[in-house]
């Protein structure tokens, strides 16, 4: 796909916020929070503000060569900016700050910056969690899924401990933070 056209298809379909030469004028990228299919996320600071959050990248080289990572990020950006309006599950949620544009390069999505530990680094550390905490975790997760799924007709497809960062890894009081991914 020429780099024209992808241009009009992101704008049209995911709706760039902001258009930069260089992610520095906006950023300061940190480390990498993690990695996924076709993307990298790191944790980065603002500018304008010095506050943090997460830059989640996909190369443009990736976005014009593969069919399947246009459409996920155009799924994503399409559900994340539906939730934004949803005050049940916004704290349960991550959230979308920007679309951001680096010419020629990539296309970042500044996130919410997600606290707490993953719920299967919990595991790892801790081994399995318990029968009573796990059904609090499990209420949680299905009263946002049913949310998501009833209210805006939305089916998280990446179920999995990596994608859960309870708030308070302290057994004692379990509460989802957020999901982090759709």
């Amino acid at each position: 796909m020429a780099d024209g056209s992808l241009n009009i298809l992101l704008s049209r379909t995911v709706g760039i916020d902001h258009i930069v030469d260089h992610l520095g004028e906006r950023y300061t990228p940190g480390c990498v929070l993690g990695e996924g299919q076709f993307s990298q996320v790191r944790l980065a600071t603002q500018l304008d503000d010095d506050g943090k959050c997460a830059l989640k990248g996909v190369s443009w080289d990736v976005l014009e060569d593969d069919d399947d990572a246009l459409k996920t990020l155009q799924a994503e950006v399409a559900a994340l900016r539906l939730i934004r309006g949803q005050l049940d599950i916004q704290p349960h949620v991550v959230q979308l700050h920007e679309v951001l544009q680096v010419t020629g390069d990539s296309i970042y999505l500044v996130l919410g910056l997600v606290g707490g530990m993953e719920l299967f680094e919990m595991i790892a550390r801790h081994g399995p969690v318990p029968q009573p905490i796990a059904r609090v975790l499990s209420r949680q997760l299905c009263g946002v899924l049913t949310v998501l799924h009833d209210s805006l007709g939305l089916v998280h497809r990446d179920i999995k401990p990596e994608n859960r960062a309870p708030k308070n890894p302290n057994p004692a009081r379990p509460r989802i933070h957020r999901p982090v991914c759709l």
